[in-house]
């Protein structure tokens, strides 16, 4: 369970990733997730919160480790912009392609919290058995930053590269 004081610093983050703040529900649900609308529900869904959202303590699993604000983007950014998607929930595709996103177009993330969601996403497929090709995006993350960002990506409101944050 979250308490009032961690419930407090989430509704902050959600804002500071320009989200929908009606959409998250704090201590609902069985875990942190994106709940697909109901067929002939025209509402976005939502997104309960819980105790998982928070990071692990000496964690290397991306999945484990990522802030509490990249996992918000990830479920706001990567699961709530595709609400009525033909992907399975919680698939592998469907959960690579929730984190790139979040890493690609969520306002406000750090670089770091934008690379532990590309480590995300390829960890999905890696678990999975899939191979991926790194696109120069991933590459860009994946480099700390010393390659050039592609020249067909637009970085979101607020994005810093390493060293500027």
């Amino acid at each position: 369970m979250l308490d009032d004081a961690e419930i407090g610093r989430l509704k902050r983050e959600v804002l500071e990733l320009e989200a929908d703040p009606e959409m998250f529900h704090f201590n609902a649900g069985r875990n942190t997730g994106y709940v697909q609308p109901k067929e002939g529900d025209s509402g976005p869904g939502r997104i309960h919160v819980r105790g998982d959202v928070l990071p692990m303590e000496g964690a290397v699993h991306p999945r484990s480790s990522m802030s509490t604000k990249a996992v918000l983007a990830h479920e706001y950014w990567g699961h709530a912009q595709y609400p009525r998607t033909k992907l399975e929930p919680r698939e592998w595709n469907d959960e690579f392609r929730a984190s790139y996103t979040a890493a690609a177009e969520a306002p406000n993330l750090t670089f770091r919290e934008r690379q532990d969601l590309m480590r995300d996403a390829v960890k999905r497929a890696e678990e999975a058995n899939r191979s991926i090709k790194p696109n120069a995006l991933m590459r860009y993350f994946f480099s700390d930053g010393y390659s050039d960002p592609p020249t067909w990506w637009t970085p979101p409101k607020g994005f810093k590269p390493p060293g500027e944050e």
